[in-house]
């Protein structure tokens, strides 16, 4: 499917940046034309991934609000949420900046990595 089908149903999506529609599970832009889903990792030709801008401004919101602290996982996905960030590419960009995940009393704490 190239263009969104306003014959058959579809769904209209609010508070994302590029996808403005929904049908059979693919997003369409604000023109009826298909987008990447948020997060999705292209390929090089030699296999290695190559991060979208999702996942890079994951990664500037990430190093943003921990720098100089760790946060409770919680309030991280609270201020992700705020921030438009979509979770799964958060949780992406906790590994490829190299933060860590610690545990304090029972509660999941994130913090840059002190190297």
């Amino acid at each position: 499917m190239s263009k969104l089908d306003k014959d058959k149903p579809f769904g209209i999506i609010t508070g994302h940046a590029r996808a403005h529609y929904e049908q059979d599970g693919q997003l369409f832009n604000a023109q009826g034309e298909v987008v990447e889903p948020p997060g999705v990792m292209k390929s090089s030709e030699d296999g290695a991934a190559i991060p979208t801008d999702e996942l890079d401004s994951a990664k500037q919101f990430l190093m943003n609000i921990l720098k100089g602290r760790s946060l409770p996982k919680a309030e991280i996905y609270k201020e992700a949420e705020s921030n438009n960030q979509v979770w799964d590419n958060v949780k992406n960009a906790l590994v490829e900046i190299g933060a860590v995940k610690v545990m304090v009393g029972k509660t999941e704490t994130w913090k840059l990595s002190e190297k």
